[in-house]
């Protein structure tokens, strides 16, 4: 028997990709927003019934991915990019992504577009002092070559 569309869909949906517009959605309504809070701040980009639906349902594919014309009533109540919105979209109902970026990277993204530029820079270089050097493979031989490794058998503490 041939899948329908609707299941082939819902098996590419639900086995290639993760849920990131529906984790967004999920985020606000672990804020204390109501399915109708979702439909006012969104400037009326989706209904309840369709945020009910997206949240509840076992797929996307329960509903149709939302339009290019509601993102930016869609971003504006995430508190999120448009292209933030739409990178979700594309991987939660398509299974495509448009960098290797990770979702909390992208969010972490929008939220230093919104500084002033002195406060990124501060932050640039706070993520600098915390962030692990990069090592290349020369670095790693290196780390290697100045390994000492006691074949002794004994332990530093042991007496002979």
């Amino acid at each position: 028997m041939f899948a329908s569309l609707i299941d082939i869909l819902c098996l590419m949906s639900t086995t290639l990709n993760s849920r990131p517009f529906t984790a967004l959605v999920n985020a606000k309504r672990a804020d204390g927003y109501r399915y109708q809070d979702l439909v006012t701040r969104s400037r009326e980009a989706r209904s309840s019934a369709w945020f009910n639906n997206l949240v509840n349902g076992s797929s996307p594919w329960v509903v149709a991915p939302p339009s290019p014309d509601t993102w930016d009533g869609l971003a504006g109540m995430l508190g999120v990019s448009e292209r933030h919105v739409r990178d979700a979209i594309a991987e939660e109902w398509f299974g495509t992504t448009s960098n290797d970026v990770a979702p909390e990277v992208r969010a972490l993204a929008d939220l230093v577009a919104r500084l002033e530029p002195a406060d990124r820079q501060t932050l640039t270089d706070l993520a600098r002092r915390l962030a692990q050097p990069v090592k290349d493979l020369q670095d790693h031989l290196d780390d290697l070559a100045n390994l000492t490794i006691d074949i002794s058998g004994t332990d530093e503490g042991d007496e002979p």
